[in-house]
């Protein structure tokens, strides 16, 4: 009797190790969810996916004041809309950094990293062209003009959003992207 419990308690052991190991070796890396990058290598290829935004012609830029984005060559560029940019802002540091684009239609633009948190996402590597006036008006930060109500179902006010050391959260990103897409719409084109 004792031998017969003693090789169940046996067997049960192996089998809830391997359960284990086979658990761990189908989880994902804990890389894809810790922004340093640190934990296990794994050995096998991943479908991971980059979503590499890039400008056009950039232009370096120094950093910015109230009045507008310097540039390296000290001129100064005011956003579209916006009478006062922010002192301080996570989200324009990070735009920046790499340069603005001026676009044909006036607009300048900007990368950000977006941080895709979640250890279930494939994307590894994601940053994203921006409209910086939209960027800070969705985020809410700075002095912008009026807005005039759009003809759209959309809200189309600014709503705010989290940007963190890592990039901008991905949920926030996802909103402001649907947020811009109703604004790109003929009657979202009105509004701003």
């Amino acid at each position: 009797m004792k031998n017969r419990f003693q090789m169940r308690l046996l067997l049960s052991t192996v089998a809830v190790g391997i359960c284990g190991f086979l658990a761990a070796l189908s989880w994902s890396p804990i890389e894809t969810m810790s922004p340093s990058g640190l934990g296990f290598s794994w050995a096998w290829p991943r479908d991971s996916v980059e979503r590499v935004d890039k400008l056009t012609n950039p232009i370096p830029a120094k950093g910015w004041t109230e009045r507008g984005i310097v540039l390296a060559d000290d001129r100064v560029v005011q956003l579209p809309g916006f009478r006062r940019l922010p002192g301080c802002s996570a989200a324009l540091s990070e735009a920046t950094r790499a340069g603005i684009e001026v676009g044909h239609n006036g607009r300048i633009y900007g990368l950000v990293r977006v941080w895709h948190w979640c250890g279930n996402d494939r994307v590894r590597r994601h940053i994203a062209r921006v409209d910086l006036s939209r960027m800070l008006l969705f985020l809410d930060e700075g002095v912008h003009g009026p807005i005039p109500a759009a003809p759209c179902a959309y809200p189309c006010k600014p709503v705010g959003g989290r940007f963190s050391p890592f990039g901008w959260n991905v949920s926030d990103f996802g909103a402001f992207h649907e947020w811009n897409e109703a604004l790109d719409s003929p009657p979202g084109k009105q509004a701003i």
